[in-house]
């Protein structure tokens, strides 16, 4: 998962539930990776300290079969195609600015897909499906993962304020 807010998390636990492995969670936030691991993620990379594409692919061996890219950033889905395991997919969830391009080699577009997607779809009909059915059976605690989002934002703002640093919404605010 490439981006691990509350939509990735959520499709992190749904790939959990169907048996996905390994899991690897991808976002810029230590906090965000922290609660990704407690929900299942077998490993994380925060993108801002490490190389995102070279972590796939050690940890893979040799590319990730899916990829579900959440973040809509340009450079994401270029990495996200160049790190897929020959006829791997990348789903592309995160939305872009109209007009946001990305430059991808075309070489590593050969064997692979990427599907189209569009709000509220993850690629297919087949995938959308499986979705559906996972997130129906209760295996996946959609509720519990939006309290767990907002408990981790509350614990991070009391820890910036008590270390002094109050440039965001006061403690109180939640």
């Amino acid at each position: 998962m490439l981006g691990a807010g509350a939509v990735g998390l959520a499709a992190l636990m749904a790939a959990r539930v169907v048996g996905a492995d390994p899991i690897i969670a991808v976002d810029i936030t230590d906090e965000r990776l922290e609660l990704a691991r407690e929900l299942g993620a077998s490993h994380v990379i925060n993108g801002k300290r490490e190389d995102t594409k070279a972590r796939i692919l050690d940890i893979t061996r040799r590319g990730a079969d899916y990829i579900v890219d959440l973040t809509g950033h340009p450079k994401m889905l270029a990495m996200a195609v160049e790190a897929l395991a020959p006829t791997g997919s990348v789903a592309l969830i995160g939305a872009a600015p109209q007009g946001t391009q990305a430059s991808i080699d075309m070489a590593a577009l050969l064997n692979r897909r990427v599907p189209r997607s569009h709000p509220g779809r993850c690629g297919s009909a087949a995938v959308d499906s499986q979705a559906h059915r996972v997130l129906s059976s209760g295996q996946v605690p959609v509720r519990s993962l939006g309290e767990a989002v907002r408990v981790r934002r509350y614990r991070a703002r009391v820890r910036r304020f008590e270390a002094g640093k109050n440039d965001q919404a006061s403690v109180a605010d939640q």
